[in-house]
């Protein structure tokens, strides 16, 4: 019997980081189905603990579009649908396809946000004309090398051509630099606040200073 590829040295590529999480909140029992299929098929995978009762599903990225060929085969009828089309459920995958190659391009250093679009072939088996080619788009906000964003969509989708992946890269917001910084006695505060401050400490240590010489003058005139 080969070895599971669940076992510890087979599931290093997800513990190293270079994972895909292809379901994240699934019903405990149909994770470990899944997980158990892609087992089958020869996917490195691992199963997580996400909530009480739920656990999300990672893939090697390598894998990736193997792992959404399994699932898809194996996927149940969606909510509210008792018979869905042959487009329904490919307009699903496309969709959950989609926001786990947004995970795994957040998974790239640099990168703040991302936004991806699939257009996959739906095949017609009544027609001989070969279908039209996947497509993808990737709309990123950070530093990453377009690259190194064409790898990650590549590798989730099956017969996807580097080509026909379109790139758009948006640099991060630049950060706003902190305000400068100043000492008001015991207190560090920024350096607008620092007037209005030591305005209301004179204000405070003013009228103490006044209290007390007319707590003293009290005392003496009762003497007296």
């Amino acid at each position: 019997m080969p070895p599971r590829p669940t076992t510890l040295l087979a599931a290093l590529p997800l513990i190293s980081g270079c994972a895909v999480s292809i379901a994240d909140d699934l019903p405990d029992d149909d994770a470990r189905r899944l997980v158990t299929l892609l087992e089958r098929d020869g996917v490195t995978v691992a199963r997580e603990a996400a909530a009480a009762g739920r656990s999300r599903v990672l893939v090697a990225r390598a894998d990736t579009a193997r792992a959404f060929e399994v699932a898809a085969r194996e996927r149940p009828p969606p909510q509210g649908a008792l018979i869905p089309t042959e487009r329904e459920v490919h307009a699903g995958m496309e969709r959950e396809r989609a926001r786990a190659v947004e995970r795994a391009l957040l998974a790239l250093p640099g990168v703040r946000r991302a936004t991806v679009t699939l257009a996959l072939p739906l095949r017609d088996p009544l027609s001989s004309a070969p279908p039209e080619p996947a497509r993808a788009v990737a709309i990123v906000e950070g530093q990453p090398t377009q690259q190194s964003v064409r790898d990650v969509v590549v590798a989730a989708v099956h017969g996807l051509a580097p080509a026909l992946v379109e790139v758009r890269l948006s640099p991060a917001p630049p950060s706003r630099p902190a305000p400068p910084l100043a000492l008001v006695g015991p207190f560090l505060v920024s350096a607008p606040s620092a007037g209005p401050l030591r305005a209301t400490l004179a204000l405070f240590l003013g009228s103490m200073a006044v209290a007390s010489s007319l707590l003293a003058w009290s005392r003496l005139r009762r003497r007296a």
